[in-house]
């Protein structure tokens, strides 16, 4: 799915019926975190630079960490890191450079870490979801680029890890197409459901989401455009003979 670097920047929402669309900076990333349908985690970070590093959370105290690295091409390489029970609902966005988009590529993972003795822990219903651009995830703007990972469970402690890569709807990658859409933000949506003994379990988890241009025709595919328009050229030339 950080310590911020700046306070939260955020203009007044727009409401469109029962539609709400949040009107962000475009110099600052966010993270929230809702656990069992509660607000836990509101950070908002800077994105000014086009590459970026941001860290917060505390583990240990807390029982949430997290971090973002980024470029504003756009790429980003995300982790997420908890010890606590429960359904779990994790938003992450950055701004982006605006341009016209349509290839994504998306993959994530977890490690699930119990002590010895501690009984048992699991993870289960893991799912990322990508948007873009992001402030339209609030009015229902269809994800692209779906991650799913098994389920993992530790019956008396131990670790043990999954990972996917998966675009559109399981579409195995690299580089998948969608839109083209042009667009200035990004983000992602990561779920699960996590039963970890207190104080002895903790799940991490991590994955990366970038995307690209349309793809530029490879010189083959001009030299075969080349030859057709030579031939219908000449096809012309000879019906006007």
């Amino acid at each position: 799915m950080f310590r911020f670097l700046a306070p939260f920047l955020l203009l007044a929402p727009l409401t469109f019926g029962d539609i709400i669309v949040e009107v962000q900076d475009a110099t600052a990333g966010h993270l929230s975190v809702d656990l069992d349908g509660q607000s836990v985690v509101r950070e908002t970070f800077e994105v000014i630079d086009k590459t970026g590093t941001w860290v917060g959370g505390d583990l240990a105290g807390t029982g949430f960490s997290y971090s973002a690295t980024w470029n504003k091409d756009p790429f980003i390489s995300w982790t997420y890191n908890t010890s606590k029970s429960g359904k779990h609902l994790v938003k992450f966005d950055i701004p982006i450079f605006s341009d016209t988009y349509a290839l994504i590529f998306q993959s994530a993972g977890y490690t699930l870490t119990t002590k010895k003795g501690a009984g048992a822990s699991s993870i289960k219903n893991v799912s990322v979801k990508a948007y873009i651009p992001w402030p339209d995830v609030n009015a229902n703007l269809v994800p692209e680029g779906f991650v799913t990972v098994a389920d993992t469970a530790i019956p008396a402690g131990g670790t043990l890890t999954k990972s996917d890569d998966n675009t559109n709807n399981g579409g195995t990658g690299p580089f998948v197409a969608f839109g083209p859409r042009t667009v200035s933000s990004l983000g992602l949506v990561l779920e699960f459901d996590a039963a970890l003994p207190a104080g002895a379990s903790d799940v991490s988890f991590n994955g990366t989401l970038s995307i690209l241009p349309q793809a530029v025709p490879e010189p083959a595919t001009f030299a075969l455009i080349g030859v057709a328009l030579v031939g219908l050229g000449s096809l012309y030339r000879r019906r006007s003979a």
